[in-house]
């Protein structure tokens, strides 16, 4: 998603660059992150079906592709739509 740049606002109860940040944001926090950088993977196949899935500490869930830092940076969600490199888990 591209920043517009400045909006000139003609209704001051309407604030269009507001709305695009807050429509930016809330899509940044709900894409896989290996899907940003290699991908979109498989049709209908998730992150906990893959190989490189892997629960740390039994709590937090990690991908291998984005290693571990021991911090919520490197969490990865179960049900995120798989990227291109996905290896089916036997």
């Amino acid at each position: 998603m591209k920043y517009p740049g400045k909006i000139l606002n003609e209704h001051p109860e309407h604030d269009p660059q507001l709305e695009w940040f807050q429509t930016a944001s809330k899509a940044a926090r709900h894409v896989n992150p290996c899907v940003r950088t290699y991908g979109l993977g498989p049709d209908g196949e998730l992150c906990k079906n893959c190989r490189l899935f892997m629960r740390h500490n039994l709590r937090y869930f990690k991908c291998l592709l984005r290693g571990c830092t021991n911090g919520p940076g490197t969490d990865h969600r179960a049900n995120w739509p798989a990227c291109k490199r996905f290896v089916k888990d036997l």
